[in-house]
């Protein structure tokens, strides 16, 4: 444990340190400085570490475990304690590995070496890949310092791997993430036009679009390229998220393109309009309940019904 604490040095100079209070085996919190010295400096090993963070994979705490991976550890000891955590029954799904995997390495700068070196254990262990949707969990989850970078990993490495061609086409879309980013319906088109994009890839990117508020141009042309418009993750449609994230002109085009706004998955979060209600509701920015209320308006001319 250190507690280095800002000092005055001689001549009225003001020295800031940083004050450094960790340690590897208690849980870092949202006040606490990361540590100037590195985990193998302090001598704790990758046993500590692990004994530290189990409790946590019993329990499938996956942001919690990721934030004590994202301490001073080195590079080489994360891989090497993600790679024990791959290997063990830890409790952890293969959606929570790949997911803690991301979360580290959104914490490395984008296109670093840093992160293709975490995104490598995706190939060796393919599972990760065959069985999740790493794409989908880094949009989901925020993750946006690896987004890009998975794509371009992919992309990169494709050739190289064609045992896993499907898994990671399905990671490099980023030209059409890119239109999709800056409404460039015409980008889009033409990337489409040159390498095609299968139905479950249009249903990636609708996912993503309302998800990020960006690209609702898209939606008509992703339910021409076959997209399921009414999709079901985590309780929700694209409907749904769209709802939740106010992203009126995603909710316009997806209504447009026949989503149902009857459709629920889960009772506990109910339809879109449900959901518009219940949000309006809980708003206390004015502008936000507008917004809501506009949408509710919205889903009941399309047949939305309470």
């Amino acid at each position: 444990m250190y507690d280095v604490r800002p000092f005055l040095l001689p001549g009225a100079l003001l020295m800031t340190v940083f004050v450094v209070k960790v340690s590897y085996l208690q849980e870092p919190n949202a006040t606490q400085a990361f540590a100037l010295v590195s985990s193998e400096e302090l001598g704790v090993t990758d046993a500590d570490i692990l004994r530290a963070i189990r409790p946590l994979l019993a329990t499938r705490s996956v942001d919690r475990a990721a934030r004590y991976l994202k301490q001073a550890i080195p590079l080489e000891q994360k891989i090497r304690i993600l790679r024990t955590i791959v290997s063990d029954a830890t409790g952890f799904t293969d959606e929570d590995t790949a997911q803690l995997i991301l979360d580290v390495a959104n914490g490395y700068a984008r296109f670093s070496d840093e992160q293709k070196k975490l995104f490598q254990l995706f190939l060796a262990y393919p599972h990760l890949l065959k069985n999740t949707e790493p794409l989908y969990l880094a949009v989901q989850n925020d993750y946006n310092e690896t987004v890009l970078p998975l794509q371009d990993w992919a992309a990169e490495i494709m050739g190289q791997y064609p045992s896993l061609k499907k898994e990671l086409a399905a990671l490099k879309f980023h030209a059409l993430i890119r239109a999709a980013d800056d409404d460039d319906l015409a980008s889009f088109q033409k990337e489409v036009a040159r390498k095609g994009i299968f139905p479950n890839d249009a249903t990636e990117l609708l996912w993503y679009i309302v998800s990020t508020g960006k690209g609702a141009v898209l939606i008509p042309e992703l339910q021409r390229l076959q997209a399921r418009i009414d999709d079901k993750r985590d309780s929700v449609t694209p409907l749904i998220r769209a709802v939740q994230f106010r992203f009126v002109p995603a909710i316009k085009a997806l209504l447009a393109a026949g989503a149902d706004p009857n459709m629920f998955v889960d009772p506990a979060v109910g339809t879109s309009l449900q959901q518009a209600i219940s949000l309006a509701y809980e708003a206390k920015d004015q502008r936000i309940k507008k917004t809501y209320q506009t949408i509710e308006a919205l889903l009941r001319k399309a047949g939305a019904r309470e």
